[in-house]
């Protein structure tokens, strides 16, 4: 009996430890994440977006443009998202996830040293 526990507590632990598992959020079909890097919260009246990013469960991201055709805009990033450090990176840019809500995520750009946001388009004011 108390090696079944501690083979279930292993698996438990090894599954928990993949790398690949989107713990954010990010490749829900149904949203389009915007990059924010304002201070202001964003309203409606202060611009627009023309593109947004699309996470998928390979660890690609794709940049599309905001229109009718909803055309790719650039190559395929890769993503990567590590809990033990609460790094998220996209292509060479790092950031530290500080707070992560149902349709937006606060992070730290490591780069540059300040605060960006990924806004669910899909719910946002427009």
């Amino acid at each position: 009996m108390r090696n079944k526990i501690l083979l279930l507590g292993m698996l438990f632990l090894l599954l928990n430890s993949c790398k690949n598992k989107d713990e954010l959020g990010l490749t829900n079909p149904t949203k389009k994440w915007v990059y924010y890097n304002y201070e202001k919260k964003y309203e409606k009246n202060n611009g627009s977006f023309i593109t947004y990013l699309k996470f998928e469960d390979n660890g690609k991201c794709t940049n599309f443009f905001f229109d009718k055709n909803e055309g790719q805009y650039g190559a395929a990033m890769n993503w990567k998202f590590t809990t033990n450090d609460s790094i998220l990176n996209i292509s060479d840019n790092k950031y530290l996830i500080l707070k992560v809500y149902k349709d937006s995520i606060l992070m730290k750009d490591l780069k540059y040293s300040r605060n960006v946001k990924l806004l669910n388009w899909n719910v946002i004011e427009k």
